[in-house]
């Protein structure tokens, strides 16, 4: 009979939602941190059976009227973990009754065979009834590593453990895959998140081309000197000031505030979590024969980092190995730098990429790696604006460009338009290869198919042609020859 009378208040209760449509089921909350670090999830989804303690979760019930318990009566909530699974059945200790409901007693009626769902007996043990209001909660307290198996969900930013609640006068007690029994409060609660991953420890390489007062070094090709020769040295740094020295960016770990250890209480920061002096690395490029490479803690590349500052060269010079490294102050970047020697022999092109992390204080937990691309390090060059151009559609003539590489690096020749107002074209290959002291010369149709033809709404059509080579001389002819009488006129002036 009392269990008979409690669903036949639930099913009053359902008639007067017919009539009003105003109410709905009971609701799943927290008031406290949700979100988790992905770095306890290990550094693969099966590496540890990671286990957490969420914080306290309030089922407020929703059912106008009231749920009627009578003397001795006996409902039943339950709690069903999406995503992860109980890791022991909890004790009536960590249930709470409030919200005005008086004279009912929590006690855990067991665990599901999955592990997935608890169900809560909630007993009238008054000789009166008692009746669950609008506002009523039931709250579970988790203990420490109150939910486990969360390795997979927690390893993605994004990753929710989700929980269901429903309230009812059946005792079964079912595995996922089979529906809760829901019969006294409107329904299945809310699908509420209990725990959420993200990223505690977040990375970071930047170029020092992106840096505030960005870095503008090139490769010198006009440098000189008797044990040196072009390309040898580069040109004075913004950031280093030196023309033997270039910051080719830098590395950066950093803290994101309120992402939780397992207790789901203390932050997850790199400080806790990275074992000292274990930063390690490989800068990946083409690197000059004595050149060098330190980890900074200034833009001026003077100031090494505490430990582990040097890298090591391999022989196929392509790699900078780094070990030891002091672990850097969150948010705060180290910066790559490498040192070339002034002597004979030139710097390889190069944009190198980085890659750094280091060890864990718990050996389960996922370290973060900063990696990214460098400073791209390129060729300074010649370039010579060509001002007397006479494009090919011109009746009567036929044009050429005789290019002339005065320099001793052999180079490949772009060429652009420059019209009339200022503006620039698309830049080309004109010439793959032209060899140190060479000339290769081009005809206006030649230059064209290359570049295009020049634009004719922009200016009057006559544009200027920019020669650019990454050599240390570059010259230009320009002459036409006049098709009527084969004379041919050298159109050159001042280049």
């Amino acid at each position: 009979m009392k269990k008979s009378n409690v669903i036949l208040q639930a099913a009053i209760a359902s008639a007067l939602l017919a009539m009003t449509g105003a109410a709905s089921a009971g609701t799943l909350s927290s008031g406290g941190a949700v979100l988790f670090a992905t770095e306890i999830a290990g550094p693969s989804a099966s590496a540890s059976n990671v286990a957490i303690q969420p914080a306290a979760v309030v089922y407020t019930f929703n059912t106008p009227g009231g749920i009627v318990v009578n003397p001795s009566g006996v409902i039943y909530a339950y709690q069903r973990v999406g995503n992860g699974l109980f890791s022991v059945v909890p004790l009536a200790g960590q249930y709470t009754l409030g919200g005005g409901i008086t004279g009912l007693t929590a006690a855990v009626g067991g665990l599901s065979t999955d592990s997935t769902t608890v169900r809560i007996s909630l007993t009238n043990g008054t000789t009166s009834n008692v009746v669950i209001g609008v506002g009523g909660t039931l709250t579970w307290t988790p203990i420490a590593g109150a939910i486990n198996s969360v390795n997979t969900t927690l390893a993605t930013v994004g990753g929710s453990v989700m929980m269901q609640n429903s309230v009812a006068s059946s005792s079964s007690l079912p595995n996922t895959g089979t529906a809760l029994p829901a019969d006294l409060d409107n329904g299945l609660s809310n699908n509420f998140a209990i725990a959420t991953a993200a990223e505690a420890v977040t990375t970071a390489v930047a170029a020092s081309s992106s840096f505030a007062t960005a870095e503008l070094q090139k490769i010198d090709l006009t440098a000189t000197g008797a044990t040196s020769g072009p390309g040898a040295r580069l040109t004075t740094g913004v950031n280093s000031l030196s023309t033997t020295i270039v910051n080719l960016g830098s590395i950066k770990f950093s803290n994101v505030t309120g992402v939780k250890q397992k207790d789901g209480v203390t932050d997850y920061t790199l400080a806790a979590a990275a074992t000292a002096l274990t930063l390690n690395g490989t800068v990946t490029g083409v690197f000059k024969t004595g050149a060098t490479m330190a980890l900074t803690t200034d833009l001026a590349c003077i100031t090494g980092i505490a430990a582990g500052s040097t890298g090591t060269l391999n022989v196929g010079l392509t790699a900078f190995a780094f070990s030891g490294g002091t672990i850097p102050t969150a948010g705060t970047p180290n910066y790559v730098c490498m040192t070339v020697p002034a002597t004979t022999g030139a710097i390889p092109v190069t944009q190198p990429t980085a890659s750094f992390t280091y060890t864990n204080v718990t050996t389960t937990d996922m370290t973060e790696t900063a990696s990214g691309t460098l400073y791209n390090l390129q060729n300074n060059g010649a370039t010579v604006d060509v001002r007397s151009y006479i494009p090919a559609v011109t009746p009567g003539y036929t044009s050429y460009v005789r290019v002339i590489n005065t320099g001793a690096v052999n180079a490949t020749v772009t060429g652009q338009w420059i019209y009339q107002d200022g503006t620039t074209s698309t830049a080309a290959t004109l010439i793959p290869t032209l060899n140190a002291g060479g000339s290769s010369t081009l005809t206006s149709a030649q230059i064209e198919t290359a570049l295009g033809a020049p634009t004719a709404s922009i200016g009057s059509n006559r544009p200027r042609l920019r020669l650019t080579a990454p050599t240390n001389g570059m010259q230009a002819q320009s002459f036409f020859l006049t098709n009527a009488n084969g004379n041919f006129s050298d159109a050159t002036g001042g280049q």
